[in-house]
């Protein structure tokens, strides 16, 4: 009896231990990513860009640690329209691994290096989205016997059709108001009817509308519990998307700009293919790097790869 209770307390802590992943399931999945790369200053699309996403997830490593790395990339070149278009993506996982938020370079030679709608360091984005909700947590400072006292409240800010803008987009308005909102801002948003028709066809203010209002930052960005609301990411993950790239003109901004490889474990099982799926970055990396007179960098060489 006492051997049946422990191999049934055995199970039951495996079936908790699981539960905790169940997000994850066996199967990790992505959706489509379709957009246009234009060049931010004359608007104009450019065809030809490297457009390359990496799918990622989270392994554990005991006792207490874990790993995140890509299990899948694939990309694509723009047209001479700048329209880009990736496949819904779908692979068996452990279960134990979780997804983490897909990784992008968006590159063109001579062009700044686009990573993501969350990164400011030089590529505009804009996205439609549909009616989305998030949680955030309001800052407050209050005095309490001639003492600061700093807390957070948690609020809901509901959304409407329209279109979300990256703060590099809209970065006088950042400058302008980043001291004066109460929450920290992790994108703009213009309410904007058939915003998801509009975007497709370039119907849309590429420059930031001075009518656009923060959207704040949500600990569901950190937080990967339940207990954030944050649809607007998954919506923005199925939205078309209009990325403008900067052209760059110094050599040392170009030198800077060219993208690294994420980094890949040497003894993954899909080593091979992950860097065969970056063909077309490899090359114009290297054009680039030609261009400039630098010597071609390579990968398969890095990794022992003949």
């Amino acid at each position: 009896m006492a051997k049946s209770l422990s191999m049934l307390v055995g199970v039951v802590l495996v079936a908790i231990t699981l539960s905790n992943y169940s997000h994850a399931g066996l199967i990790y999945s992505q959706p489509a990513f379709k957009g246009k790369v234009l060049d931010v200053e004359t608007k104009k699309p450019i065809g030809g860009a490297v457009v390359v996403a990496y799918y990622i997830i989270e392994t554990p490593t005991p006792p207490a640690g874990a790993f995140s790395h890509p299990i899948g990339v694939r990309e694509t070149l723009t047209d001479k329209a700048g329209n880009y278009y990736l496949p819904p993506y779908t692979k068996m996982i452990d279960p134990l691994s979780r997804s983490r938020d897909t990784s992008f370079i968006i590159f063109k030679p001579g062009y700044g290096t686009g990573y993501g709608i969350k990164d400011n360091s030089g590529t505009n984005y804009i996205a439609a989205i549909k009616p989305s909700t998030i949680d955030y947590l309001e800052n407050h400072k209050d005095k309490e016997n001639e003492k600061r006292i700093d807390y957070a409240v948690k609020k809901t800010k509901t959304l409407s059709e329209g279109l979300i803008y990256s703060l590099r987009s809209c970065k006088n308005k950042l400058d302008s108001i980043k001291n004066m909102t109460p929450f920290d801002i992790q994108y703009f948003f213009l309410p904007l009817k058939n915003a998801a028709r509009k975007i497709g066809r370039l119907e849309v203010p590429l420059d930031c509308p001075s009518n656009v209002e923060p959207v704040p930052i949500s600990p569901g960005e950190f937080d990967k519990s339940d207990r954030w609301r944050n649809e607007v990411e998954e919506v923005i993950a199925k939205s078309i998307t209009i990325v403008e790239l900067p052209k760059l003109k110094a050599k040392e901004a170009r030198i800077k700009n060219i993208p690294s490889l994420p980094y890949l474990m040497p003894d993954m099982p899909d080593l091979n293919s992950i860097l065969e799926n970056q063909k077309y970055l490899i090359q114009s990396i290297n054009e680039e790097e030609a261009s400039l007179g630098l010597q071609k960098s390579d990968p398969y060489k890095s990794y022992g790869i003949k």
